[in-house]
């Protein structure tokens, strides 16, 4: 089935869905035992089709970005040798066999990926890799990594803008709210009067993530049927790293630590009754932010919160929750589309506790996240080797932060 097609059935299935919503509302009544079963086998089947077309559509975006890639000029290539298929056999090899098992040539061409844990190349190596560091991961499984990291993290799935950088550096990010000044009418010959705006700064740092050691026995590296084993041992770990990043880059405290969206936007509404979600409380969070950051605005929120908003209607008995069926088209929450992330407040129980940030709305690419070079995989050769095991270990360092000179891009719905 193409893309089309599986939109074109979730929007035949929402329009059935959408008939026992409305049938319901119109009688003024609850939904009975059996239109509840129908309505949540439909919705059900409707998330289903959404999670095989994301998968289709991500994979259709890494294979062009990939080709994009390969298809430049060689002295275009990014920084390393990731992009070298010679670079991609050796490390291959490297997972597979160790350091011992690789020719002098081999070993040669390894260190020109070697990177060091506080991002220093490393000048010389022995004959096993220690854990000072570890090698760049190749194109071809950087894949699976942004393929997973992607899957989990609910932030970097939004329109936040991230940029890479070679080293891990303090980078200064410059702010600036200059919405309050306005230009002046002046009279013939009169002076023009000064009005600086006023700047301000915040630092994009290099937090250190791992994705912990992974073990796997001698006897699955050499008898294993899996033949892109790196990419399978790269899916994990960006599974690994991802969930803890997209934790920090939504409920991240600063500081020491990256600055979460969710913890650093604003409160924007406050919902009118106490641990209820309403259709007014949506337009009252979606006004609190400026027009100017409405233009490409999304709504953030648990997967939770979805499936309560999906059975909310306006004040025309219109369903919230239109899906999109044009290839490309996201689902829509008034018109606004919408990721899910669910590192976000839910309700337990059903109940949702007082000050919950339920919901955040606004222009998500004011929110930078960070990325310092691409991803390193160790090798531990003699950690395990009396249990006949080998010991692997990813690494990679993020930051992320809510770039508000004052304006307030991205505010949020709190729960009374």
């Amino acid at each position: 089935m193409t893309i089309i097609e599986m939109r074109r059935k979730r929007a035949n299935l929402w329009e059935q869905a959408k008939a026992i919503h409305e049938r319901a509302k119109e009688e003024k009544r609850d939904l009975s035992a059996e239109e509840r079963e129908q309505w949540d086998k439909l919705n059900a089947e409707i998330d289903s089709l959404k999670e095989q077309i994301d998968r289709e559509e991500r994979a259709q975006a890494i294979e062009a970005d990939l080709a994009a890639q390969q298809a430049r000029p060689e002295g275009e290539e990014r920084q390393g040798p990731a992009g070298q298929a010679e670079y991609r056999d050796v490390f291959r090899a490297y997972l597979r066999n160790g350091m011992s098992e690789l020719s002098p040539e081999q070993r040669s061409l390894l260190r020109s990926g070697h990177q060091s844990i506080d991002g220093a190349e490393a000048r010389a190596l022995g004959v096993g890799a220690g854990p000072i560091g570890g090698f760049t991961v190749p194109d071809e499984a950087m894949r699976p990594i942004v393929s997973a990291m992607l899957a989990v993290g609910g932030v970097r799935r939004t329109r936040a803008s991230v940029i890479t950088t070679a080293s891990g550096a303090d980078l200064p990010v410059p702010l600036s709210d200059d919405t309050a000044n306005e230009g002046e009418r002046i009279g013939e010959n009169a002076g023009v009067a000064e009005l600086d705006p006023t700047f301000g700064q915040k630092i994009l740092r290099s937090y250190m993530y791992t994705s912990r050691i992974v073990r796997v026995p001698y006897q699955f590296l050499q008898d294993t049927s899996i033949s892109d084993f790196e990419s399978w041992l790269a899916e994990m770990f960006g599974q690994r790293i991802g969930r803890r990043q997209n934790r920090d880059f939504t409920n991240g405290a600063g500081g020491n630590q990256p600055e979460g969206l969710v913890s650093a936007s604003t409160l924007g509404a406050q919902t009118a009754a106490a641990g209820v979600i309403a259709w007014e409380d949506l337009v009252a969070l979606e006004h609190s932010v400026d027009p100017s950051y409405r233009l490409g605005a999304q709504w953030m929120f648990h997967d939770a919160v979805l499936q309560e908003l999906k059975q909310l209607s306006d004040g025309q008995n219109r369903p919230l929750w239109l899906p999109g069926v044009s290839v490309g088209e996201p689902d829509t929450i008034l018109r606004y589309s919408y990721v899910i992330n669910q590192h976000m407040p839910a309700p337990v129980g059903g109940a949702w506790s007082t000050g919950d940030r339920a919901i955040v709305f606004g222009d998500m690419s004011y929110y930078w996240i960070r990325d310092v070079r691409g991803f390193s995989i160790i090798r531990l050769d003699e950690r395990y080797a009396d249990n006949l095991q080998v010991g692997f270990l990813a690494f990679a360092r993020a930051d992320g932060a809510l770039i508000d000179a004052g304006t307030h891009p991205i505010r949020h719905l709190a729960i009374r």
